[in-house]
């Protein structure tokens, strides 16, 4: 196997290149809008990617996972401009429409089917005989080109790739950069670095391969000795932050590294401290931290100062690596006095009260609050004092509720300008009104946050609040106020297409009080797949008579109108995007990850077309999907469902029905109805759960640490794991998805039995633990299951409540596939 296949250590990356060897010969460049040459058994094409989180060209090819299902239709239309996206297949309702079946591979059946099936099962003789076989018949199309190419280079035939891949590049415009780029890699495995350096320059800015062709450019300068010119390419790498969720390729931290080497080798020897240096402190999860921290003091580097070590601190906080940012700060903030004030000492405590906050260590917490807000009193502190008393708020709110009113009392006094001032006014009123048992007071709280933030983000909370303990009141006799529901709903413009959910909740809880079963029945109607459309269904079926129905305005009636989905989209401003077009023909290869990159580099909000961004957004979302980013697609459609940009008219109904097919995806189904059933769960609840909790994403990791689909903290996945008898399992296996979605269906299926199939109980427990659901049930003494859930005294569990509920709902109502329902 080629050493372009293998990780080159970063240790030795700038320092292993060897001179120039004899060069490779390579077909002549074949000008723009000439004919391609035409190809012989052994000549094709195919696209190189480098996979994230390794350096050098590791990677200069697509993994063998890729999957080719489906059905191809529609070619491809070459050639472009160079570097351009190239037309897109048109479908014949409108200059910018695509056909859906653009999206699906080429490569089925037939004898191009079966050498894409040996591809895939890493064959790769086998894959270029079936490959060499068919051109024998017939010339391959470029596409299948691209793919023998690749299979070229897996199988570690870099010298017959490289004019393979230039002659694809030509006749795949829109992979020209990732055909060079290829070409460029296997040329480094030859050591033909001269030309390797050429075509690693030739690989354009929008490419996802741009800057490992900058790098490996670097590499092949240094091979030919221009050492200074290699380090002007690395220069604006080596400015590149790190990952914000610290995982991924670090080419930052890779830049820095090679200019510190290159320095070493020029003997600016301070100059290499530096870098060093500056890549232990602004890359602090980078794997190659450690060793830069210890060449850096080797070198001579000086040590880090307090405010430096503050800074990277908070990298790993923002990172969610909150216990080592906790273990940075601790020393730190017992080394720095606050008292006299220093600017330092203030970052440095308030970044270690964040740190203990994330990780609900709530009593640590607000010590460390209350130090920064009795050390840090000056004008330049005002910022930092509303932030603190903000946080401290909410941990006080979970283990000190009076000291909780205290502290936002003070940041609405002393910070009434503050982003914050509205949100501690309501977070006052809630303490008040849960904890406090004060109604006077959090009613006043609230008519002041209404009075002086009438817009505010809380604004309509605060209505709502109101309402609600007027709704109290009147459980004692009389009537409930709700003249708050009325200006809440009366505050929707008359053209909004989809009401935000306040505005939901006020139609269902304004029916319930003014016992409108009509009112009810609209909801239901309305919005079947939400919360409170589904409440107001139970509402509606558990109160009507036996055996008779109910009156015909007070039944729910079939979902809203759907229809089989459109079979082409407008693509907009996406036709002329490069990006998009590599995507597309990097799908129809069946390269599913390669394409996933090139879609993801897309500009979103430069997308637009017929009747503004929602059709050339769902067609984006939809070629995510079909590459496999369930995580990304399901962002872009989700986005789409609160905007409602493809929602209005009966005219959309096709649009709608693929917007939520998109939007709440079936992913990993087979398992979820396999484990689902193992524990007498809904499945339709087990993905409703898993679409909030990871957004479908195996790998997701939360600021608490939690792991994988189901979100399971470590600790839960061992205790269920034990349970089934499975053994010790890590947090690393947790992110398989099968055992996740074994493990959580588990805890979910307990949870369940132990609340008595309610599953507002069931799923709030697996937020917030059985023991502070217990709690609340005691406290709540029979309080219906709807007014329950909105009084949940955490708001983090009370929203994610709402929030599985109405995608089980989902799940459960829209037309998925095969329950496809007709346009009325």
């Amino acid at each position: 196997m080629l050493a372009a296949l293998r990780p080159w250590p970063i240790f030795i990356l700038w320092s292993t290149v060897g001179a120039a060897a004899s060069p490779v010969p390579v077909a002549a460049p074949v000008e723009q809008g000439a004919q391609a040459p035409a190809a012989s058994p052994g000549a094709s094409g195919g696209a190189a990617r480098v996979t994230s989180g390794l350096s050098s060209a590791q990677s200069a090819t697509e993994p063998a996972t890729d999957s080719s299902d489906g059905a191809a239709v529609v070619p491809l239309a070459e050639p472009a401009p160079p570097d351009g996206g190239g037309p897109l297949p048109e479908a014949s309702d409108g200059a910018d429409a695509v056909a859906l079946a653009s999206l699906e591979p080429l490569f089925t059946s037939g004898p191009l089917g079966e050498a894409k099936l040996a591809f895939d099962a890493a064959l790769y003789p086998r894959a270029l005989a079936l490959l060499d076989a068919a051109a024998q018949g017939a010339p391959l199309p470029p596409e299948a080109r691209y793919l023998r190419a690749v299979a070229l280079m897996r199988a570690g035939l870099s010298v017959q790739a490289v004019p393979e891949f230039l002659s694809v590049a030509e006749a795949l415009p829109s992979l020209r950069s990732r055909c060079r780029f290829s070409a460029a890699v296997a040329l480094e495995e030859e050591q033909a670095f001269a030309q390797a350096a050429a075509l690693y320059a030739e690989v354009g800015p929008a490419s996802p391969n741009h800057r490992d062709a900058l790098l490996g450019e670097a590499r092949m300068l240094v091979a030919q000795h221009q050492v200074t010119k290699a380090a002007e390419l690395l220069a604006p790498l080596s400015a590149l932050p790190a990952p914000g969720a610290g995982f991924g390729r670090d080419v930052g931290a890779e830049a820095l590294f090679g200019l510190a080497k290159l320095d070493e080798r020029r003997g600016l020897v301070a100059s290499a401290a530096l870098r060093y240096r500056a890549l232990w402190l602004k890359h602090p999860l980078s794997q190659i931290a450690e060793a830069a921290f210890a060449q850096a003091t080797a070198l001579g580097a000086k040590a880090p100062s307090a405010g430096e070590l503050v800074a990277r601190a908070e990298l790993l906080l923002a990172a969610n690596r909150n216990q080592p940012a906790i273990d940075a700060l601790q020393p730190l903030a017992r080394a720095l006095k606050l008292k006299p004030r220093s600017a330092v000492a203030c970052e440095a405590h308030f970044a270690l009260a964040k740190a203990e906050k994330k990780q609900r260590h709530h009593t640590e917490a607000l010590a460390e609050f209350g130090r920064v807000l009795d050390g840090c009193r000056s004008a330049a502190d005002a910022d930092l004092r509303a932030r603190a008393l903000y946080l401290a708020g909410q941990s006080a709110a979970v283990v000190d509720p009076p000291r909780a009113k205290g502290f936002f009392a003070q940041l609405a006094k002393e910070y009434p300008e503050s982003s914050f001032a509205d949100d501690a006014l309501f977070f006052e009123a809630d303490v008040e009104a849960t904890s406090l048992v004060d109604a006077p007071a959090a009613k006043a709280s609230l008519r002041a946050l209404v009075e002086k933030y009438p817009t505010g983000d809380y604004a309509d909370e605060a209505r709502f609040k109101l309402f609600w303990l007027s709704r109290h009141a009147a459980l004692k006799g009389g009537d409930p106020d709700t003249s708050p529901l009325e200006a809440l709903i009366a505050g929707l413009p008359a053209a909004a297409p989809r009401p935000p959910e306040p505005v939901l909740r006020a139609r269902y809880w304004l029916a319930q009080a003014q016992s409108d079963p009509v009112g009810l029945s609209l909801l239901a109607d309305d919005w079947p797949a939400n919360y409170y459309g589904d409440l107001a269904r139970h509402a509606l079926l558990s109160s009507a008579p036996a055996p008779g129905p109910q009156p015909a305005a007070a039944v729910p009636s079939a979902p809203p109108a759907f229809a089989a989905p459109p079979a082409v989209l407008h693509a907009g401003t996406l036709r002329a995007d490069p990006n998009f077009a590599a995507g597309l023909t990097l799908l129809r290869v069946g390269l599913l990850s390669a394409a996933d990159e090139e879609f993801s580099r897309v500009d979103r909000q430069g997308v637009s077309g017929l009747g503004g961004r929602g059709e050339p957004l769902l067609l984006l979302s939809l070629a995510l999907s079909h590459a496999g980013d369930a995580r990304a697609s399901h962002a872009v459609a989700k986005a789409l469902v609160e905007t409602a940009d493809v929602l209005g008219g009966s005219e959309r109904a096709g649009l709608r029905t693929l917007l939520f097919e998109v939007a709440y995806p079936r992913a990993f189904r087979p398992l979820i109805e396999k484990w689902s059933r193992v524990a007498a769960v809904p499945p339709d609840l087990l993905q409703g759960l898993m679409r909030e909790e990871s957004a479908l994403d195996p790998l997701a990791l939360s600021g608490a640490g939690a792991v994988g689909l189901c979100q399971l903290m470590p600790a839960t996945g061992k205790w269920v794991a034990r349970k089934l008898g499975l053994g010790v399992v890590s947090a690393q296996q947790l992110q398989d998805p099968e055992l996740n979605i074994r493990l959580g269906a588990a805890y979910l299926g307990e949870l369940l039995k132990r609340y008595e199939g309610r599953e507002p109980l069931a799923v709030a427990a697996y937020n917030a633990g059985e023991g502070a659901v217990d709690r609340w049930l005691a406290a709540a003494n029979g309080t219906p299951l709807d007014a329950f859930v909105e009084e949940i005294p955490v708001a983090e569990t009370r929203h994610y409540v709402k929030r599985v509920l109405t995608s089980a709902a989902v799940y459960r109502t829209l037309p998925f596939d095969d329950k496809l329902v007709a346009a009325q």
